[in-house]
């Protein structure tokens, strides 16, 4: 590469707060489960202590075995009780959104935004505030890169790592041929793969169920999901008289372990969660449906799944929303964007 790749951005509270959305920061020890068995070690340990002072003080064995029992009963119970009502399920992954307060908190303590300007080269990539002090960095200096849907965490250590906003590069172009550098000169790059998946209801409560179904969604993505705003579209192709539509479209990040094949299995179970039943006439009426628009640059073409969606090129609900969350996506087998394939569609 002979000229180096140019970005710039303004490090204000919109950035702060979209690098802290999802750290992707390996904890050695802090796990979920290992929280549970230190936790579960700190109550076995305490009542330990407890049998202990109390066999010195003569209280007979078979009041701490009571004790100890009416303990477990009760603790069980609790644990039953937050585990019905949903307390103890695991809404969204590591990582912190920013509410306004926050925002307006950082804007009081740093009422000037700073520009910076950064370079990509093989060499390595420099970048500072404008007019301040350059620093420069080599890629032996870097542990991995972590590609995610809004750009690049760039981890120099476990837990030090600089966040670079993909908004930030003028073109598609420059961004893939950066991470074609840091492939070639960084131990480990985790590629991103987003799936793209929209949703639709004009039965019940359409609104709610969207919003709703989008929280649900955000199980099935190992960092914070993507979502459009809500649209209310006239139906394409249904019977006479169907009612409007509430359209949206949402980006994850599927586990590691998921395929498209296993992702549209989910989605299904979802649609029936929601209500929908085997459909009586073709695009009926229905509580909620779940399109997978697209899985990364997967293919597929079977009886059960078309990937890309066959039809999503061609449809202003999806393109629209789409566009909301990624205007420079380009669907596989196409070679226009998706803001472009928007922008060229018949009006109306």
């Amino acid at each position: 590469m002979s000229n180096p790749i140019r970005i710039q951005y303004r490090q204000n509270a919109d950035y702060f707060a979209e690098s802290q959305r999802n750290p992707p920061i390996k904890a050695n020890w802090a796990t979920e489960n290992n929280q549970r068995i230190l936790f579960g070690l700190v109550i076995v340990g305490t009542y330990i202590y407890f049998f202990g002072e109390e066999r010195q003080k003569g209280t007979p064995v078979w009041e701490l075995v009571a004790v100890g029992a009416f303990m477990i009963i009760v603790g069980a119970g609790w644990l039953w009780f937050f585990k019905k009502i949903g307390l103890g399920k695991k809404k969204h992954p590591p990582g912190y959104e920013w509410t306004e307060k926050d925002r307006e908190r950082y804007k009081r303590h740093h009422p000037t935004e700073g520009l910076v300007n950064c370079e990509f080269e093989e060499s390595g990539f420099s970048f500072g505030l404008e007019g301040g002090v350059i620093t420069k960095y080599s890629w032996s200096m870097i542990q991995r890169v972590v590609e995610r849907p809004g750009g690049l965490y760039v981890f120099k250590s476990r837990m030090f790592y600089f966040w670079f906003p993909k908004a930030a590069f003028s073109t598609e172009a420059d961004f893939q041929s950066t991470l074609k550098i840091i492939e070639a000169k960084v131990p480990v790059l985790e590629r991103c793969r987003i799936a793209y998946i929209a949703l639709g209801s004009n039965l019940g409560d359409s609104r709610q169920i969207i919003s709703r179904a989008v929280d649900r969604l955000q199980e099935f993505s190992d960092v914070l999901l993507l979502k459009s705003s809500l649209i209310e579209t006239a139906p394409v192709d249904c019977p006479p008289g169907s009612p409007n539509f509430v359209n949206a479209v949402v980006g994850i990040v599927p586990h590691s372990s998921e395929t498209p094949e296993t992702l549209l299995a989910k989605l299904r179970e979802l649609e029936k969660e929601f209500g929908r039943q085997p459909k009586k006439v073709m695009n009926e009426a229905r509580p909620l449906y779940l399109d997978l628009i697209a899985f990364g640059e997967e293919t597929r073409n079977t009886p059960e799944l078309v990937l890309p969606h066959p039809r999503a090129h061609l449809r202003r609900f999806v393109l629209q929303p789409l566009s909301e969350i990624a205007p420079e996506f380009v669907l596989p087998g196409q070679t226009k964007t998706v803001a472009t394939l928007l922008a060229e569609l018949p009006a109306g």
